[in-house]
Formats: structure tokens, C-alpha cells, sequence
């Protein structure tokens, strides 16, 4: 079916039956379940302990762009579309880093500018068209992630085995999904899980920002 939005084109597929809600909207479950994207970096802008500091807002813009081109992707099936949700994940990505290289410079082998430009780089995937290349550059990026955490002190003890597991089960509804496993639509449990996995990482970074906001004073 051809809708509004020009013939499906998509590189990556899922298993939700298609236009089953409306002729302008190529999966509806994938596309209303990534309002879990949208309202924890809603939450994340209004968290008080961030307010001093604008850097940790980063993040929280980035994750609600995660949701808004996610559902747009997943409401067309089209190709650029796709190519935008890719992007976003890895502008969220790239933005945990950054506020977590303020902290961890010599941990992350990364300072500010230098994954600035290297993030820019890997966002060049997009003129290659290769899913695979993106999804190698994204699990480097939360490879990286759970590093910077690892490495951070004050971090609650149960904080990262809860992104893991969180993480974990949202792969498994991945990958479910793409071998339509039960012909069941398991790619709205990800986008569910998933934005619980980055709200636990935004509580962790919402209780470092007190502490970023006093180092820049003694700095002064």
C-alpha cells in the first residue's frame, strides 16, 4: 500500500502487521510506543538537580528526538526516516559521553572535542546506507557508556546491573521481533524497555550534576 508518505522503503523491518490502524500509518504499535522516549526526557528537562548545570540537559533533548523520529519512522516505513532515528540514537549516545567525559576524561580516552568530532564522524554511516555500520558504531557507543559508569564514583551499586538487565531484555524483544517470533509485535516491549534502561542512566547523571555545578565553582 502506498500511502501519504510515498512507497515503504525501509532497510530494517518488523514484525507488526502494517496499516492495520490507518492508511498514513505503516505500523501503529512501534509508532505510539516511543512516547516512552519522549516522556522520560520530558521528565529529565524538569528534574530541579539538573537546572545549574545545561550540559545535563543535552541528553534529555537528544532522547526526546530519539521519539519523535522513532515514531516518524516507524508512521511512514520510509527510508530517510529511518536514516533519522538512526541518528538521533546516536546523537543520545554521543551526549551520555560527553557528560560523562567531564568526568572521566582519562577513563573514556575522550575529551570533549575529540567525541565531538569523532560521534560527527560516525554519523558519516548515513551516506554509506549500511544498517550494519550503524549498529556496529551504536554498540560501541553504549559499550563505552557502561565503561563510563563503571568508572564513576558515588554510582548507586544496583544502577548498572539494572540498565543491563533492562538493556538485556530489550535486546532479546529485538530480536525477537525481527524473527517474528509467536507473529508477535516484541518491538514495542524494546522501545518500552529501552527508554526505562535510559531513564535509570538519566537518574545517574541527574545525581551527578551537583557535583559537575560545584567543581565549576571551585574552577572559577
Amino acid at each position: 500500500m502506498v500511502s501519504f508518505w510515498g512507497e515503504p522503503d525501509a532497510g530494517v523491518q518488523f514484525c507488526e502487521p502494517k496499516f492495520t490502524h490507518s492508511e498514513n500509518v505503516y505500523e501503529f504499535g512501534n509508532t505510539w510506543s516511543n512516547i516512552a522516549y519522549v516522556l522520560v526526557g520530558c521528565a529529565g528537562l524538569l528534574d530541579p538537580r539538573r537546572r545549574r548545570s545545561r550540559s545535563f540537559f543535552t541528553p534529555d533533548v537528544c532522547l526526546i528526538l530519539v521519539g519523535l523520529t522513532s515514531a516518524l519512522f516507524h508512521m511512514t516505513g520510509r527510508y530517510w526516516a529511518q536514516i533519522l532515528d538512526e541518528l538521533s540514537m546516536l546523537m543520545w549516545t554521543s551526549s551520555v559521553l560527553v557528560v560523562l567525559s567531564s568526568f572521566l576524561d582519562h577513563v573514556l580516552c575522550f575529551d570533549r572535542f575529540s567525541l565531538f568530532f569523532t560521534s560527527i564522524a560516525f554519523m558519516l554511516y548515513a551516506v554509506l546506507g549500511d544498517f550494519r555500520v550503524f549498529l556496529a558504531i551504536f554498540v560501541a557507543h553504549v559499550l563505552l557508556v557502561f565503561k563510563g559508569l563503571r568508572n564513576l564514583s558515588g554510582l548507586h551499586p544496583r544502577t548498572i546491573p539494572l540498565v543491563l538487565s533492562l538493556l538485556f531484555l530489550a535486546t532479546v524483544c529485538w530480536l525477537a521481533d525481527q524473527a517474528c517470533f509467536l507473529q508477535t509485535n516484541f518491538h514495542v516491549l524494546w522501545h518500552l524497555l529501552s527508554a526505562l534502561s535510559c531513564a535509570v542512566v538519566h537518574g545517574a547523571l541527574a545525581n551527578l550534576a551537583p557535583i559537575h555545578v560545584a567543581s565549576q565553582i571551585k574552577t572559577k
